[in-house]
């Protein structure tokens, strides 16, 4: 197959197994019960937003937006599928 050189120095962009669609309906059908947050590793603002019964709706409001663009990803830093 040949040589193979790389002359720039890029991380590697990885996933897995974090399906994006699947994370935006957990968020959407179970996000004020923190179930998001718990899929994507996030334990601990998981169990306060379970208690807190979602910040009364806003921070489930607030994570479908955060999850929509790309802003809240899975814990280890991985990428979605």
């Amino acid at each position: 197959m040949g040589q193979y050189r790389f002359h720039k120095k890029v991380r590697c962009n990885w996933s897995s197994g974090y399906s994006w669609t699947k994370t935006m309906l957990i968020s959407v059908l179970l996000g004020g019960f923190g179930a998001d947050r718990f899929y994507l590793g996030h334990w601990k603002s998981a169990v306060g937003k379970l208690f807190s019964f979602g910040g009364l709706g806003v921070w489930t409001i607030v994570d479908v937006v955060l999850i929509a663009v790309g802003y809240l990803k899975p814990y280890d830093g991985s990428l979605y599928m």
